[in-house]
């Protein structure tokens, strides 16, 4: 006997609901057995980037956050060792890059001068924008099994070093500023920039209206 049709409509939404639900359980126990090494790749990855930046330091004290000039959140990290701050680590992030945003990931001396920084996240064009942000391991034939705890040199990403907040904003040498440009990358070098000279600043104005020197 042929069944109606709203009866073969009943059946297929009965059927769609059971392969629905089983498809919601399958998620959720793919995401608890994934979500915990992910983490942990992420956490491992940041604490190496931090040894990149100042490897000298033992441990990072309790975190604290402020507001960036274009109303975004820079996070901020102490640096200790031997029980002192010998340096603030910085985190903070920019939608100015030519493909979108961009990270970065910087060290700070206590008052406020750049130590070393490098881009953990961005989408710029290979060979253009990514020049910019990637601190790539050179090998030669004098070279061929390069230190990779320390880190690369870029030609860009090194000329903030030392530089602080007693010049703000700061701007590429296109836009009337001293920092160098890559010559067709000016977007992603300027927004590197910006970003920078924001979290030097922001860092600058937190560290003042915290009263304690941090």
């Amino acid at each position: 006997m042929k069944l109606k049709t709203t009866e073969n409509i009943w059946l297929l939404g009965l059927f769609l609901g059971i392969i629905g639900v089983i498809s919601a359980l399958l998620l959720a126990v793919v995401n608890d057995k994934t979500s915990e090494p992910i983490q942990k790749a992420k956490q491992a990855a940041f604490e190496k980037n931090l040894k990149q930046l100042l490897p000298d330091f033992e441990k990072i004290g309790a975190e604290w956050k402020a507001n960036m000039p274009d109303g975004s959140e820079a996070v901020f990290y102490p640096a200790e060792k031997e029980g002192k701050v010998i340096a603030v680590f910085a985190k903070a992030s920019t939608q100015k890059g030519y493909a979108g945003k961009i990270e970065a990931l910087a060290a700070l001396t206590p008052d406020g001068k750049v130590i070393r920084m490098m881009i953990t996240e961005d989408k710029e064009t290979p060979g253009l924008g990514k020049e910019v942000c990637a601190r790539k391991v050179s090998r030669t034939i004098k070279n061929l099994f390069p230190d990779t705890s320390k880190l690369p040199e870029n030609k860009i990403l090194d000329q903030y070093n030392g530089k602080d907040a007693s010049v703000y904003p700061w701007k590429t040498t296109k836009d009337g500023g001293e920092f160098e440009f890559r010559t067709g990358a000016t977007v992603t070098s300027r927004a590197v920039t910006e970003l920078m000279g924001d979290i030097v600043k922001t860092y600058t104005q937190s560290r003042a209206s915290s009263g304690e020197g941090r």
